[in-house]
């Protein structure tokens, strides 16, 4: 009994966020309804079993990142999942103009990261609902947890130059290290019949690749972002303003 109030105070805690919008009779959007119905069958397994297990461990060997549509290089020999976490920020663009003559150029991206880790071993299909769902709700600060699921602050995702994307995963929270890194190897994000994608889609799918850039990298060799959400720019600079921030979400696999 013990055991099955510890996994549903546990599975509870995913479920407790600020609301978006006063809505009645649970008329969130898809993503979170989504998201909602997944923790819910997960609580619902708990409940309807009749001998529930000790709590599982938080096993990160047990994680399964999801497969990119045009698969991505497998992570090298010898890495192993090190750590998962949420991007909830800006993808960033400049426009030379604000006419259909010019296209957004990407300048970086700017976004939280918030401790997965766990999610990623134990409960998958509440892993791949998140990065849609978060994008329901504004971004949170780094004082507060990631709507709607609660997840703790893990580090800062940034660009120290155009060309160089960097995670600084040093926190109160946890000491995960500081990782340089460089693109190697993109695929578009899946377009699911029936679905409809925030702004103007999701961005592509990365692996990412550690390079040296000073003596105080951490142990991180490889980053996978994976089931993006929202963060692609509009498809000409038309009425935009010079400087563009477009919302996203995503997951972030850390190898080492």
């Amino acid at each position: 009994m013990q055991h099955t109030l510890l996994l549903l105070a546990a599975l509870s805690s995913l479920a407790v966020s600020a609301s978006i919008t006063p809505r009645e009779n649970h008329d969130w959007p898809a993503p979170v309804r989504n998201y909602y119905t997944a923790v819910g069958r997960r609580v619902a397994a708990v409940k309807n079993s009749p001998n529930t297990p000790s709590p599982p461990a938080c096993n990160l060997a047990a994680a399964t990142p999801p497969v990119a549509p045009t698969p991505l290089p497998s992570p090298s020999a010898g890495l192993a999942v090190y750590h998962v976490a949420i991007g909830r920020g800006t993808q960033n663009y400049t426009c030379a103009s604000n006419t259909s003559a010019d296209t957004p150029v990407a300048i970086g991206a700017l976004a939280t990261l918030f401790n997965a880790s766990c999610i990623a071993a134990l409960y998958p299909d509440i892993l791949s609902a998140l990065p849609a769902a978060a994008l329901a709700y504004p971004i949170p600060s780094s004082s507060n947890p990631l709507a709607p699921s609660n997840l703790l602050l893990s580090g800062h995702h940034y660009f120290s130059d155009l060309t160089t994307p960097t995670f600084n995963l040093d926190t109160s929270n946890g000491n995960y290290g500081l990782t340089f890194s460089k693109k190697e190897g993109t695929s578009a994000a899946p377009v699911i019949a029936g679905e409809k994608v925030a702004g103007y889609g999701s961005v592509a799918w990365l692996q990412l690749q550690a390079e040296t850039v000073t003596e105080s990298e951490g142990v991180v060799k490889e980053v996978y972002r994976l089931n993006t959400a929202g963060g692609n720019p509009p498809p000409t600079c038309e009425g935009q303003l010079a400087a563009i921030e477009v919302q996203y979400a995503a997951e972030y696999w850390f190898y080492a």
